[in-house]
């Protein structure tokens, strides 16, 4: 425990600061946002800390709906994985009538695999890194925190130690083991699936020979513009359609339209994992993982692929088949050989099938 420590929170214009002496709040300041005014405050000796007053904020429309509620601050892979192991996290902790709260973000709306309810809250989820406790008791509820902002640095201290795959050391940390997992059910929605084949009809999709593309990603640094014309140009070539995924789909409409190609070609985010439950041929493309463990630092630094691939790799999630999922290290890997080994697998691939 910190003799001081300083907690903030920032968004907008609001910027808060909490000064606790022995984890205890002795000073709030700052200027904070509402209803499109800016006011600024100090308080000496609060009553509550930031983090019950985020928790108070957050369940303040659904406490009564729900006995226990399972906080979701982590990133989208982690969002989905917990899909395999939530009935069991439920049953272990005795909760009756559970719901995930998502932060209102579109990159962690996993509707279609949720076996438990989700609400969304307008909660900024930076600022949940504030968060540190497993679990916190108001009233009648029972808030369980999916991973805190102090055990996502030592995950990735282990990251880099050993390559204990991912979901492994998850279900480690609410005291599980892969006999506790189920393969999440994937439930599309009419207006999701009208919709989605709407876009492919409007872009002359092939919807019987097309490729899934996802360049995009937020935690690991993109592949260059080049190498994804230079693969459409390839790819077109011999004879398939293209959808490249946008912002014109949520998560939930793009795994369908996903589900509906002839094969996945993607970067190796959190997405990707999404991805591999729709059981297609998938080529996962491994740059670098952004190093959340440089806390503080002015600039980002990152894991480098191998060690990445090692705890990381698709092969070893649970529910996958292994022979369907062809990954790349494009650190040590030429584009043009990538782009050759695609073409050349998707094309013995098409003539298996």
């Amino acid at each position: 425990m910190k003799l001081f420590e300083k907690i903030k929170i920032d968004y907008g214009k609001t910027k808060e600061r909490e000064i606790r002496f022995l984890n205890i709040p002795i000073i709030q300041y700052g200027r904070k946002e509402e209803n499109g005014t800016t006011k600024k405050y100090f308080k000496i000796f609060p009553k509550e800390n930031f983090e019950i007053k985020l928790i108070k904020q957050m369940i303040a429309n659904i406490k009564d709906k729900y006995d226990d509620i399972y906080l979701l601050r982590t990133g989208l892979g982690e969002a989905y994985l917990i899909n395999y192991y939530i009935e069991a996290w439920c049953k272990k902790n005795n909760s009756k009538k559970p719901c995930f709260l998502n932060p209102n973000h579109p990159r962690k709306t996993w509707h279609i695999f949720s076996p438990i309810p989700i609400e969304l809250v307008d909660v900024n989820w930076l600022n949940m890194r504030i968060l540190k406790k497993t679990v916190y008791k108001l009233g009648n509820n029972r808030v369980f925190v999916h991973i805190p902002c102090n055990i996502v640095y030592k995950m990735g201290c282990n990251y880099q130690q050993n390559s204990r795959p991912h979901i492994e050391t998850l279900l480690n940390f609410v005291s599980l083991d892969l006999n506790s997992i189920k393969k999440p059910q994937i439930t599309f929605e009419d207006e999701c699936i009208n919709k989605c084949n709407e876009i492919l009809s409007s872009k002359n999709i092939d919807v019987n020979n097309f490729i899934f593309l996802s360049p995009d990603a937020l935690s690991i640094p993109l592949l260059s513009d080049d190498f994804w014309q230079n693969l459409e140009y390839s790819l077109k070539k011999l004879g398939f359609s293209i959808y490249k995924n946008s912002t014109e789909l949520n998560v939930s409409e793009s795994v369908y339209v996903a589900s509906k190609a002839k094969a996945i070609i993607a970067l190796r985010s959190g997405f990707s994992e999404g991805l591999s439950a729709v059981a297609k041929k998938m080529f996962v493309l491994y740059t670098p993982l952004r190093n959340y463990l440089n806390n503080g630092q002015k600039e980002l630094s990152y894991i480098p692929v191998d060690k990445f691939l090692s705890s990381y790799t698709l092969k070893k999630y649970p529910f996958v088949k292994p022979e369907t999922i062809f990954e790349y290290d494009t650190e040590k890997t030429e584009s043009n050989f990538i782009i050759s080994d695609i073409l050349e697998k998707l094309n013995n691939c098409d003539k298996k099938d």
